[in-house]
């Protein structure tokens, strides 16, 4: 029997585009899951490059552990990019020349992107992690990892 995936509702399907309805929820569903099965998460472990130049709409839809590991990388380039910048302004100063426009551009874009998964990560968390470290996203994943292995079903509760 299909079932919803939050509610564990027995769902039909409503109309042609092959979408679920959920009456308790009030949602439509594309996948629902088979006899009160909770939702199956998927997610990769880290962030790369590629990611960097992902819209703001592709970043919404990524898991919160993945926006944690891609801050990481953000905040870190960033961080090179700023001590980049600061010491060609102190061999400017010497020279006469200005900093490269590129760079400048640089650290802004991975200010902006910054910004933008921080903003996603606190309507999620309700805070922006002010550190990244090892320890605190390795006890982040166990918790999904762990989290993961102990689903169990929901009960469903047909109509009468």
């Amino acid at each position: 029997m299909k079932t919803c995936p939050y509610c564990g509702s027995p769902v039909a399907k409503e109309n042609e585009a092959n979408y679920y309805e959920c009456d308790f929820c009030m949602i439509q569903i594309k996948d629902a899951e088979e006899d009160g099965s909770r939702k199956t998460i998927t997610f990769r472990e880290t962030a790369d490059e590629d990611d960097l130049f992902k819209t703001t709409p592709e970043l919404m839809t990524f898991h919160t552990f993945e926006l944690l590991s891609l801050l990481r990388l953000i905040r870190q380039k960033r961080s090179v990019k700023y001590n980049e910048l600061y010491r060609k302004a102190k061999a400017d100063e010497i020279t006469g020349n200005t900093a490269s426009e590129e760079s400048r551009e640089d650290y802004r874009f991975l200010t902006k992107k910054m910004n933008i998964v921080e903003n996603i990560l606190l309507q999620r968390l309700g805070y922006i992690p002010d550190r990244l470290y090892d320890s605190y996203l390795t006890k982040y994943l166990d918790k999904i990892k762990n989290g993961q292995k102990n689903k169990s079903k929901m009960n469903i509760f047909k109509e009468v």
